[in-house]
């Protein structure tokens, strides 16, 4: 729908001509008659009229004709009337008075043709009063051959058989005129009932010329005159008036023929060929084919254009409808009709199989004649058309002859256009006066009034007027000087439109005044709705006129036109113009302000913006023409809805009368239009919204009812049919964002209906169908489940089985106004609309933008709570103030800063998991209530949160009215746990080895890990790990020899650590300990990556090569790589179980072999030494490799890698050399791996080594036997003096011997002697063979040590000892046992 430029004020109107021409009955063809008389009519008598009816095979036998009126009940088929002879000169219009019940036929007039009656059969079931109609069994209106057809009209049926009237332009032939046989045929076939009945047939001739009562035309040398036109009308604000001088004045006219436009002049044909074979030549199109064509005749000046004379053979069997065709644009696109191959094609004209002709459904219609064939032979025959050019399409347009017909063969020959030569009787010199109801105008007033002087033509757009401008209007022309015309006065009575309130839309008069009060009173919401408007960046750049606006460059830039393609529009030149919705949006916003503020400069900014965009006129074109249009349509004339009454400090309008009247022209130019049709879903509710905008504003009757009729009773966008009875919408299938759309256009047109008519109840339409559709929606998204019905959605998209979960939870602002509607001005009780309650609580203070990001700001119109708030309610908690103190062992508690106003506060909390650190992420409706009662205090804690997992809190205000205000931003608060409340209860300690003691301890519930705490005098302890241990157990590895260790252990996770636990003990042997220290914990097994550390490539010269991003080697070279162990730092008791070379395919490969290189004589780990041969002796196979995929290691044994642990164990000196050789298995000699610079560091070689301890190993394996340990003295009991031998007395909770030290009341350190508990004496590994050798000495403390020689080759001798140990440890657990039984009796 793009726009020429330049374009004047009459093409500016064309809609709204043709409303003028009905209501004001002007008729303003340029060719006017010359008649003096007035035109003659007609009336044909049907007393002589012969009928002929065809009753079909389904002939009913109840069916009638009688005498008093030609009554036809009910049959099948067609009917031809005989109306007689009669002088058709100069006939331009036939009435036929049709009572037609329940169809609709093709009624054709035509003269001098012949029927067959011959075989007829005459119907006997048919009751027959009637003189002069014949009933007969057979299709008589088929049965007609030649004549011509004169005019062609089409009836539609009503509900009875009462008379209506219909007319259709009668196009006579040149030179046809007298008398001639005339006949009325109803076209129906058999299947077809046609019931009804014919009553009269009216013939009118545009001038007195023929007949008994007409003059003798002119003589052809002498020019015609052209009478002035009767002028004086009555009209509705909104329609247009304009003529030219020659409807003013008159004129002299004389026809004139152009020159013949041919087939060969490069007409771009479109020709449907049916099924039937035909050809296109270059003398035009011949043959047999069926269907229709449309030819462009090109652009030319249609001003004085007549006649079209359509030079064609056509055969007699054929008849055709030839139509004249201005600014034709078709209505599917070319690319989808398909080349038809049947055509016989010597011209590059394009030829399709689609009936092409069928779409040519716009442009201006100037002209048609139906007729058929002049004979069989196709030969040249000129067919006539006239044509009316009305006052809008005058100048130059593009002409197109478009050929319509079920079926026809024949040729195109040439066209001629003749065209009207004019002479004007007098030019209009001046518009000298213009009064309203007898009341003179000054003339300076006319251009406000819409009146202008536009090439050549007085033409006045009364869409300028308001209702109070409606009157009786006189203006008074005067003609050129030295011209024989005489000065004219012409009436115009002009009519107000319906009763309209203003403002009328999203406010009301009283709605303005209430806002602003209590905006400056202080009173909220308004207050913190107000501010939140006034801090948007385009309202504070509009107070002062700073505003730029952002789209006006883009939109001169892009062919005046706003685009709005999408990114789904591929290779789109434009895109889509957001700048120009930003405009729009501002302009609405400083209106906003403007109305809670009052200061003018808001309102200047807006008006400024409208007039800008007003005075330019831009078209709207692409993907989202009718979305955009019916979004900005709504929000522009909601602005100017406000502007149209804004004044200044004296009273005086801000918006001029001239720059209002430019406004409504660009709405009903270039937004109607695109929205006028509806359309369906959220689109056809977003156009319906914005016509009954521009309808209010313009006060526009047609456009108003039209949309008002489309709310109620639309089979799409109606709100009973949008909305079911349950309350799906056809968009809930979709998406939820659009199925708010919907219903959310439907809610701001009945908030709209209800300031501008309180009588038109759309809110209540379908038993409050809004509300039910708010309710169903908002309760899907909170959460819960709803109906669906899967065949019930738009005809736009077909949906899925279920309902649509993208977007659930995601808030528009389109919730204030139907709560408001309903709670304070329906007085519904809260509780009844419960989803859409908590909706509106949740988007308030509610602005224009999706709660939840992500999809554009201009689809709504927005500012509920300003547009729609009537009771008072507090302002919102600040975010700012919100506080979580603690958030652990699972609960919350959150503290806020008072709110003025409040009794009470609602806190909110997300019931869905959070899974974004940004809460705009989280779906705006996904929230419940956690508190039963307003809460008085300002905290709260909620308990019930789980460790780990994220939620988000709002808090409400609830004033002493029960009104509760939005909610605060998102609070997020994250559950976590409580630190762990008690340390392990019991620690335990076993010897492992000389040098390894295992400490063990229970697990405890919450805690992440542990850490482990020494001592070697049971005062001072020091955390053994760095990291906090996950496991219950642990190993204290390099501990000192004949130390005492006191162990302590605590439990940690994120959120704290518990207490130490109880401290237990253990020593260490005497004699094979090698740590010094405290030592360290270690677990095992370990595993290290290390890289390799050096690379390099020996050629059979013995040539050695670096490598540099990949290693590539063949059959003439191997790889070598030194993996240096040394660096793992091995300690006692430590070895490496596992070693595995990880190398990765680069290139084409073949599998590999690795070599171990390692020889006694040469010293290969020093590559000075590598050459290429290298003898067997120094060489050992580690393995081979298959060739694995590209990225992938090279694998030798089970697992990853290629395994060099026989090496690792071998070697002595950490330093392993190994060689890669392509084997060339497969057919392949390359070899291709990732080097030590690969870019890829993850490719890069490295070691993976696995480390153990045996004896750990097999400690953890057999579970042996574990040592008892000693109890940990309390402080006072290490400065005990020494018991005696004879004190056998232990204590409850004392470490017994042979058992593992545990979880003790009070640790005690026995300092007895030999013999008593109280020792741990460490022998385990202690190997002994002579016990007689094996002394035992006594240190200052008191602990004895067992001293036992070692055996020629350094084993310690051990059978006695372990013997001897036996029976100690089994007296000491007897001793233990009787003396605690005897306590045990003393306490008895």
């Amino acid at each position: 729908m793009m726009k020429q430029q330049g374009r004047s004020l009459l093409r500016r109107v064309v809609a709204c001509i043709t409303s003028l021409c009905l209501v004001a009955g002007l008729v303003l063809p340029v060719h006017a008659e010359t008649a003096t008389t007035e035109p003659r009519t007609v009336s044909l008598d049907a007393a002589s009229w012969e009928w002929v009816i065809h009753l079909g095979p389904e002939s009913n036998p109840e069916a009638k004709i009688q005498d008093d009126a030609p009554y036809l009940d009910s049959f099948k088929g067609g009917a031809l009337v005989s109306l007689g002879t009669y002088d058709i000169t100069d006939v331009s219009k036939i009435n036929v008075s049709l009572g037609l019940k329940g169809k609709s036929d093709s009624i054709t007039l035509l003269a001098d043709c012949e029927v067959d009656d011959s075989s007829w059969n005459a119907s006997i079931s048919v009751t027959n009063t009637s003189s002069h109609i014949q009933a007969y069994d057979r299709a008589c209106a088929d049965q007609v051959t030649g004549g011509v057809a004169l005019a062609t009209l089409t009836a539609a049926g009503g509900s009875g058989w009462d008379a209506q009237d219909y007319e259709g332009k009668v196009v006579l032939p040149a030179g046809f005129s007298g008398e001639h046989s005339l006949y009325l045929r109803v076209d129906a076939s058999n299947s077809t009932s046609w019931m009804g009945n014919l009553y009269g047939v009216t013939l009118t001739a545009s001038q007195g010329a023929g007949g008994d009562e007409g003059e003798e035309p002119p003589a052809d040398s002498q020019p015609e005159i052209a009478a002035p036109k009767e002028l004086d009308c009555t009209v509705k604000i909104g329609d247009v008036i304009s003529f030219d001088n020659v409807q003013l004045f008159g004129a002299e006219l004389q026809p004139k023929e152009t020159a013949p436009t041919s087939f060969l002049d490069n007409w771009p044909w479109m020709i449907y060929t049916g099924t039937q074979r035909a050809q296109v030549d270059s003398n035009g199109v011949t043959g047999s084919f069926r269907g229709g064509y449309i030819v462009c005749l090109g652009e030319r000046d249609l001003t004085y254009l007549n006649e079209v004379c359509v030079n064609m053979g056509l055969n007699s069997s054929s008849s055709v409808t030839l139509q004249v065709v201005a600014d034709y644009t078709l209505s599917q696109p070319t690319d989808t009709w398909m080349t038809s191959s049947a055509v016989a094609n010597e011209t590059e004209k394009p030829v399709y199989d689609k009936g092409c002709a069928a779409y040519c459904t716009d442009g201006t219609l100037l002209g048609e004649l139906s007729t058929a064939g002049a004979d069989s032979s196709w030969s040249n025959h000129p067919y006539t058309v006239s044509v009316e050019i009305p006052a809008a399409i005058r100048g130059q347009h593009t002409l197109y002859l478009v050929v319509r017909g079920s079926g026809w063969s024949g040729n195109l020959y040439s066209v001629n256009l003749i065209d009207q030569e004019y002479t004007p009787l007098g030019g209009i010199g001046a518009l000298t006066a213009v009064s309203k109801d007898g009341e003179p105008l000054e003339l300076e007033q006319t251009q406000a009034l819409g009146i202008e002087f536009v090439e050549g033509m007085f033409s006045w757009n009364t869409l300028a007027l308001e209702s109070s401008d409606a009157g009786s209007y006189a203006l008074t022309f005067t003609p050129d000087a030295g011209t024989t015309a005489q000065e004219r006065t012409v009436t115009i009575q002009v009519e107000a439109n319906g009763d309209y309130t203003h403002p009328g839309l999203m406010f009301s008069s009283d709605q303005i005044q209430t806002i602003r009060t209590n905006y400056q009173n202080g009173m909220e919401p308004w207050v913190s709705a107000g501010n939140e408007i006034l801090e948007e960046d385009g309202v504070r750049e509009s107070k002062d006129g700073g505003y730029v606006i952002k789209g006006y460059e883009t939109v001169v830039n892009q062919g005046n036109t706003i685009w709005t393609d999408t990114s789904t529009v591929k290779d789109s030149p434009y895109g889509f113009n957001n700048l120009f919705r930003q405009d729009c949006q501002t302009a609405y916003q400083d209106t906003l302000a403007y109305i809670i503020t009052g200061e003018t400069g808001y309102a200047q900014s807006a008006i400024k913006t409208l007039n800008k965009y007003a005075a330019l006129s831009p078209a709207i074109d692409g993907h989202d023409a009718v979305f955009v249009a019916g979004q900005m349509a709504f929000r522009l004339c909601n602005t100017a809805e406000i502007l149209r009454t804004a004044t200044d400090e004296k009273g005086e309008p801000l918006w001029s009368k001239q720059d209002i009247f430019n406004f409504k022209s660009w709405m009903m130019e270039d937004f109607v239009p695109w929205i006028e049709d509806f359309g369906e879903a959220n689109g056809g509710a977003c156009a319906l919204k914005g016509m009954l905008a521009i309808g209010v504003f313009c006060e526009n009757d047609a456009i108003y009812q039209s949309a008002v009729n489309a709310f109620f009773h639309d089979e799409n966008i109606g709100v009973t049919a949008a909305i079911n009875e349950f309350g799906q919408n056809r968009e809930s299938g979709r998406d939820q964002i659009h199925s708010q759309l919907l219903i959310g256009h439907l809610a701001e047109f009945a908030w709209s209906m209800y300031n501008q008519d309180p009588s038109i109840d759309c809110f209540g339409a379908g038993d409050n169908r809004i509300l039910t559709g708010y309710e169903y929606m908002a309760k899907y998204m909170a959460g819960e489940d709803v109906p669906y019905d899967n065949t019930f959605y738009s005809n736009n998209y077909v949906y899925s089985s279920v309902i649509s979960s993208s977007n659930r939870g995601w808030l528009l602002p389109i919730y204030e106004i139907v709560y408001n509607y309903y709670v304070n001005i329906e007085d519904m009780d809260p509780s009844e609309l419960p989803y859409t309650t908590q909706a509106a609580t949740f988007v308030r203070n509610e602005g224009i933008t999706c709660y939840n990001g992500g999809y554009d700001t201009y689809h709504m119109i927005g500012y509920g709570t300003l547009t729609a708030a009537v009771n008072f309610c507090p302002a919102k908690v600040k975010a700012d103030t919100v506080q979580v103190t603690t958030a652990v062992g699972g609960t919350a508690t959150l503290q806020w800063g008072a709110v003025q106003g409040a009794t009470g506060y609602n806190i909110y909390r997300s019931n869905q998991q959070v899974t974004s650190d940004n809460p705009a992420q989280y779906p705006a409706m996904w929230f419940e209530k956690v508190n039963e009662e307003p809460v008085s205090a300002t905290s709260y804690s909620d308990d019930g949160l789980v460790a780990g997992e994220k939620y988000l809190y709002k808090i409400t205000v609830v004033n002493s009215d029960g009104n509760e205000s939005g909610c605060c931003s998102p609070i997020p608060v994250t559950g976590h746990e409580s630190a762990p409340n008690r340390a392990p209860a019991e620690i335990h300690t076993s010897i492992v080895s000389d040098d390894i003691i295992c400490i063990k301890w229970d697990a405890v519930s919450g805690a992440s890990g542990y850490d482990v705490y020494v001592s070697t005098d049971a005062q001072h302890y020091e955390k053994l790990n760095t990291a906090a241990l996950t496991d219950t157990r642990c190993y204290h590895i390099g501990v000192s020899p004949s130390t005492k260790y006191y162990y302590k252990v605590r439990a940690v996770n994120a959120y704290g650590e518990s207490e130490l636990s109880e401290a237990t003990g253990a020593r260490t042997s005497s004699a094979s300990a090698y740590g010094n220290g405290l030592g360290e914990i270690s677990s095992y097994p370990l595993t290290v990556t290390m890289p390799a550390v050096a690379e390099c490539a020996v050629k059979t010269d013995n040539t050695v090569l670096t490598f540099e991003q990949s290693t590539t080697a063949d059959s003439s070279q191997d790889a070598f790589l030194k993996v240096d162990l040394r660096s793992l730092g091995l300690k006692a008791g430590e070895v490496i179980s596992d070693a595995r070379v990880m190398i990765y395919r680069s290139g084409s490969t073949s599998p590999i072999a690795v070599d171990w290189i390692e020889s006694d004589e040469t010293d290969y780990d020093d590559w000075a030494s590598l050459t290429y041969e290298i003898p067997e002796s120094a060489v050992t196979l580690l393995g081979e490799a298959a060739k694995p995929s590209g990225g992938k290691s090279y694998n030798t044994g089970d697992g990853e890698g290629l395994d060099i642990t026989s090496a690792a164990a071998k070697d002595t000196d950490g330093i392993i050399t190994l060689r890669i050789r392509a084997t060339g298995t497969g057919g392949s000699t390359a070899m291709s791996f990732h080097s030590l610079t690969s870019e890829k560091e993850a490719l890069r070689p490295h070691v993976i080594v696995t480390i153990s301890n045996p004896v750990i190993s097999e400690f953890e394996n057999h579970q042996q036997e574990q040592l008892p340990e000693e109890s940990v003295p309390t402080d006072e009991e290490e400065t005990k003096p020494d018991e005696s031998d004879e004190d056998m007395d232990v204590e409850e909770g004392d470490t017994k011997p042979g058992q593992s030290g545990g979880d003790t009341d009070t640790a005690q350190d026995s300092q007895s002697s030999a013999g008593n508990q109280g020792d741990v004496h460490e022998v385990s590994g202690i190997n002994t063979s002579d016990k007689d050798n094996v002394t035992a000495t006594t240190d200052p403390n008191g602990t004895e040590t067992l001293a036992v020689p070692e055996t020629a080759d350094g084993s310690p001798v051990e059978l006695w000892v372990a013997l001897t140990m036996i029976s100690v440890v089994a007296l000491a657990l007897l001793m233990g046992k009787r003396v605690v039984s005897r306590k045990m009796k003393d306490k008895q």
